[in-house]
């Protein structure tokens, strides 16, 4: 076999391989909003380190217009996630707490983490492969 044979084959096993490899897609569903107004500010993060320096490797901000919505987040590749996620009434960029430093606005995490404070990326990780529905509900 000469050399442009060899390439030639090399250039097609690595298009069909890249051919059959899907996106991953995350499909979530954003429940128990409280007030249709503001928006809701969602950061998805890819591993442990960018979920605690808050650097989020996707990024979303959807206007509130009823107590649920749904958006996708394609073209990522299957691996560990965590969600973030705050309904920022006032549309301020940041989350609003009352004198004791409770929030006034809603908030979330993946898998619902985070019942007595922020969540852990051991608590909000979940896998992704393919179409992952998900579901966080707004505190």
């Amino acid at each position: 076999m000469n050399l442009f044979q060899q390439l030639t084959l090399g250039s097609i096993l690595v298009l069909s391989a890249t051919a059959f490899t899907q996106a991953a897609e995350i499909q979530l569903t954003v429940s128990n909003i409280q007030v249709a107004k503001g928006s809701i500010q969602i950061a998805i993060f890819n591993s442990e380190e960018t979920y605690n320096n808050g650097k989020a490797v996707v990024t979303k901000s959807i206007k509130v217009t009823a107590d649920k919505l749904d958006v996708s987040f394609p073209n990522l590749i299957d691996g560990e996630y965590a969600i973030k996620l705050l309904h920022d009434e006032n549309d301020n960029g940041r989350l609003d707490t009352n004198l004791v430093g409770m929030p006034t606005e809603g908030y979330g995490f993946s898998n619902n983490a985070g019942r007595f404070g922020p969540a852990s990326y051991a608590d909000a990780n979940f896998a992704v492969v393919g179409d992952t529905p998900i579901t966080i509900n707004i505190r």
